[in-house]
């Protein structure tokens, strides 16, 4: 067996592990594609996470060639909402925010995750707009997935604060500070 296939078949099962099972032809599609774009997963892998109590698990980030819009015009629907899901671990963050932004109005299940994990990390503009993407017609699919995932948002809240302590502490509050007031706004909510 040639490495290649190794690595794509190695991507193809992270990554069909990293979606419900009942979106697996159409992860499958979205696998062929990656591969072609000579896609790499980072080995660590985020923790489990459980949808709907099915367990998946996020790659940490993934690297390959920037897409080529005029594939996604041939996917369906909730084939480039999974291609969009998968994007928001690339290592470029402009394309993380891209795909963040594309997907502003979808709360699918599936796809909370996801930007659960980018709410996580540090580029503020893509915290920001998380922040705008959490509003009264999102915040109960946000709830739904912490409260399946207590650990998974004790975890992120962590990561919130571990990263303002790390790049934002000298230009701003901790209250301030825009993963703060997510986790305000969220905790304010999983109380009512």
């Amino acid at each position: 067996m040639s490495v290649s296939k190794d690595i794509n078949e190695n991507n193809r099962n992270v990554l069909m592990n990293s979606f419900p099972s009942e979106l697996q032809n159409d992860v499958e599609i979205v696998i062929d594609f990656l591969n072609n774009e000579k896609l790499e997963i980072h080995l660590n892998l985020e923790k489990p996470i459980f949808i709907n109590g099915e367990t998946i698990i996020i790659p940490n980030r993934i690297y390959s060639n920037e897409p080529k819009h005029n594939f996604e015009d041939e996917l369906t629907e909730t084939q480039n909402v999974i291609l969009n899901c998968v994007y928001l671990t690339h290592k470029n963050g402009f394309l993380r925010q891209q795909r963040l932004e594309i997907l502003k109005d979808n709360f699918e299940d599936f796809v909370i995750p996801y930007k659960m994990k980018v709410l996580s990390e540090y580029v503020i503009e893509i915290i920001s707009e998380i922040e705008s993407q959490i509003n009264e017609k999102s915040i109960e699919s946000y709830l739904k997935f912490i409260r399946e995932n207590p650990k998974y948002w004790n975890l992120t809240k962590s990561r919130i604060t571990s990263y303002w302590g790390e790049y934002f502490k000298w230009n701003c509050k901790l209250k301030d500070y825009v993963g703060r007031r997510i986790i305000k706004k969220i905790e304010t909510e999983l109380k009512r």
